[in-house]
């Protein structure tokens, strides 16, 4: 009997390729625990589309209210990206806080 060959990079290719870099399709493939809550609220979901049509340019900022949700859209963002196949990527929390938010 011959023994199989298996291709990883193949494998890994593939799976980046089926995982999804849209945000609102991203954000409804998560795990329900993942998400944090059931649904983006409007402000991310706005933060998100307008984010995904410039993906392509580099040093963008978002800015946005306390409490609208930035950890979430972060952590979409550099999902799509690592998605995309576009790694590697680290996500930094400037405090303790956030950092456990993210970690949860």
């Amino acid at each position: 009997m011959q023994g199989h060959r298996v291709d990883f990079n193949k494998l890994l290719q593939q799976q980046a390729q089926a995982a999804p870099t849209e945000p609102r399709e991203l954000y409804a493939s998560l795990p329900e625990k993942a998400r944090g809550y059931g649904y983006l609220r409007d402000v991310q979901a706005q933060v998100l589309e307008a984010w995904h049509l410039r993906r392509t340019e580099r040093d963008l900022v978002i800015k946005v209210n306390t409490g609208a949700g930035k950890t979430i859209d972060g952590l979409i963002i550099l999902q799509s990206y690592l998605n995309a196949g576009e790694g590697p990527a680290l996500y930094v929390a400037p405090d303790k806080y956030l950092a456990g938010q993210v970690r949860h």
